[in-house]
C-alpha cells in the first residue's frame, strides 16, 4: 500500500466510527503535519475530512492550517502519528485487502484455511 491509500483506508474507519481524533489543537497539528508531510496536497481532503468530524470543526481554519503545515511543517511527524490519534480515540481498524492469490484458489491440493485453532486431547 502507499501512503494515500494508507491515509484513505484511515479515514474510512474513522469516518464509519464517528471518531474525534484530533479534539484539541495538541493533536490537530501533529495531524496536519502528519499528512502533509508524507501525502503531500493530496492529502489535504483526507485531512478536512478529519478535522469536520469535530463540533468545532472551521473549514477555512483547517485548509490554513494544512497549507501551513505543506510550506514549513515539521518533518519529524509522519503519517504513523495519524495512526496512533485514531488509536488513542478507540479507532479499530480492519486490516488491509490483500490481492486474491488466484493460484491458491485454484490449487486442488492447496492446505485448508481455519479461522481459529482447536486443540483436542
Amino acid at each position: 500500500m502507499n501512503t494515500i491509500q494508507d491515509l484513505e483506508r484511515l479515514v474510512a474507519a474513522i469516518e464509519k466510527q464517528g471518531a474525534n481524533v484530533a479534539p484539541t489543537y495538541q493533536e490537530y497539528m501533529p495531524l496536519a503535519f502528519a499528512i502533509a508531510n508524507d501525502c503531500g496536497e493530496a492529502g489535504r481532503e483526507g485531512f478536512i475530512t478529519l478535522c469536520s468530524l469535530s463540533v468545532k470543526f472551521n473549514r477555512e481554519n483547517a485548509e490554513r492550517l494544512f497549507s501551513n503545515a505543506l510550506k514549513k511543517g515539521d518533518r519529524r511527524v509522519h503519517l504513523g502519528t495519524a495512526f496512533h490519534l485514531a488509536e488513542l480515540a478507540g479507532v479499530r481498524l480492519e486490516p488491509p485487502r490483500l490481492p486474491r492469490d488466484t493460484h491458491a484458489s485454484n490449487a486442488s491440493n492447496a492446505a485448508p484455511v481455519f479461522p481459529h485453532t482447536c486443540v483436542h486431547t
